[in-house]
C-alpha cells in the first residue's frame, strides 16, 4: 500500500547517527530512557503485515520502527517510548506561522489525565502539544501539525504548481477535492488556480487502499478523471451517494467499484491519540475491551459503523473466539475512561 504522509517529524528531524547517550533523564518523564536500536527488518516495515500490535512513540504517536533509534524505560510495567528525534524536539517555539501572534512564543507541553483539540487539524490529542503561554491565548497545536511542510508538490491533485500552507475564513478554504470547509484549520493552497486542498486530501490519502469490497484482495488505485470504462453513473460503495464525476476518486478497475475520497481513506480523529490497557463498558460489549494498534485485514472492521481500523486505535475483545472491534469514534467514553 501507497503510505500516506503521517510523519513530519521523521521528515524534519530524523537522522540515522547513533545518539552519544545511551541512557537519558527526559523532562516529562520519572524514569531513565535507554536508546534501544530497531532491528532492521522492522524499520524497513513501519506496517507489519502479521497481526502484532504497532508499538507507537509516546510523543508523537506513530510506529516506534519509523526510526532507526528509540529510548524506552525499562521500570516495571513502564512502557514509556520516545522516537530519538522527539526526545530532540524543541522545548520552545519562538514564533509560528499558523499562530496568529507571531510574537508569542510556544512551550512543549505533556497532557495529563486530559486530552485537547489541535488547533491545525482539530483531532484530539492526548500525549506532547505546543501551547502559547500567553495569557488569554489559547493556540494549542499537536507536535506533527507544528512542524508540517510549509510548500508541497501534490503528484495526483494539483500538477502544475506547489502549494503553500494556509489558514483561513470558510469562504476560501474550502477544499476542492472532498468539497468540505476546512474553517481556521491548516490547508494548502495555490493562489494562481485558486486551488485549495484541506489537510486530509493533501497529506493523508494514500495512493491506493485495499477494501473488503473488492473480492480479489487487490489494492483500489486513487485516480483523477477521466476515469476510462466506468459505468455510467457514479455512486460510492460506501456511502451510496451519487458522486461527482469530474472530481478524483478511488476506483477498481477490475471490481468496477467506486469510492469517495474520504469515505475509503478514513479521517480518524483519534490519530493523535494514545491509550493503553484494558476496561470494561456493558454499554457496548459484554467482555473486556482492549485498546490496540495493529495491522487487520480490509474485511475486519469496526463491528458498530462498519469503517475501517487497519492501523488505528481501536479497542478489541480477546476473549475466547469472540472478534468484536470497535473504532474509537463509535466509542462515547464516560468521563472516568477519557
Amino acid at each position: 500500500m501507497a503510505q500516506a504522509f503521517t510523519d513530519p517529524l521523521k521528515l524534519r528531524f530524523h537522522s540515522d547517527d547513533e545518539p552519544a547517550e545511551k541512557v537519558i533523564n527526559y523532562w516529562s518523564h520519572d524514569h531513565p530512557l535507554f536508546l534501544t536500536v530497531v532491528p532492521p527488518q522492522a524499520k524497513n516495515n513501519n506496517m507489519p503485515t502479521d497481526d502484532d500490535p504497532i508499538t507507537v512513540c509516546h510523543c508523537c504517536v506513530r510506529p516506534i520502527s519509523s526510526s532507526t533509534y528509540y529510548y524506552s524505560c525499562k521500570h516495571d510495567g513502564c512502557s514509556f517510548t520516545l522516537h530519538k528525534y522527539c526526545v530532540e524536539l524543541p522545548r520552545t517555539l519562538q514564533q509560528h506561522a499558523l499562530h496568529q501572534q507571531r510574537d508569542h512564543p510556544l512551550h512543549l507541553v505533556k497532557l495529563v489525565h486530559t486530552f485537547l483539540l489541535c488547533d491545525a487539524c482539530d483531532k484530539r490529542c492526548n500525549t506532547f502539544f505546543y501551547e502559547c503561554g500567553q495569557r488569554d491565548c489559547y493556540f494549542r497545536i499537536d507536535v506533527n501539525c507544528a512542524f508540517l511542510p510549509k510548500i508541497i508538490k501534490h503528484e495526483y491533485f494539483h500538477k502544475e504548481h506547489h502549494l503553500v500552507q494556509h489558514t483561513g475564513p470558510s469562504w476560501i478554504s474550502r477544499c476542492k477535492i472532498c468539497e468540505q470547509n476546512f474553517y481556521k484549520h491548516v490547508g494548502y493552497k495555490c493562489d494562481a488556480c485558486n486551488f485549495r486542498l484541506d489537510l486530509h486530501c493533501a497529506l493523508k490519502s494514500p495512493y491506493s487502499l485495499p477494501h473488503r469490497y473488492c473480492k480479489g484482495g487487490h489494492e483500489v488505485p486513487l485516480m483523477c478523471p477521466p476515469i476510462e470504462d466506468h459505468p455510467e453513473d457514479f455512486y460510492c460503495e460506501i456511502c451510496e451517494e451519487e458522486m461527482n464525476p469530474l472530481i478524483p476518486l478511488y476506483y477498481c478497475g477490475k471490481c468496477k467499484n467506486s469510492f469517495h475520497i474520504r469515505c475509503l481513506s478514513r479521517v480518524y480523529r483519534y490519530e493523535n491519540y494514545l491509550r493503553e490497557g484494558s476496561l470494561n463498558d456493558p454499554y457496548y460489549h459484554n467482555h473486556p475491551l482492549t485498546f490496540v494498534r495493529r495491522k487487520k485485514p480490509s474485511k475486519e472492521v469496526c463491528y458498530r459503523c462498519n469503517g475501517d481500523i487497519n492501523g488505528f486505535l481501536f479497542l478489541e475483545c480477546r476473549t475466547g473466539n469472540c472478534s468484536y472491534c470497535l473504532c474509537l469514534e463509535c466509542w462515547e467514553p464516560h468521563p472516568e475512561h477519557i
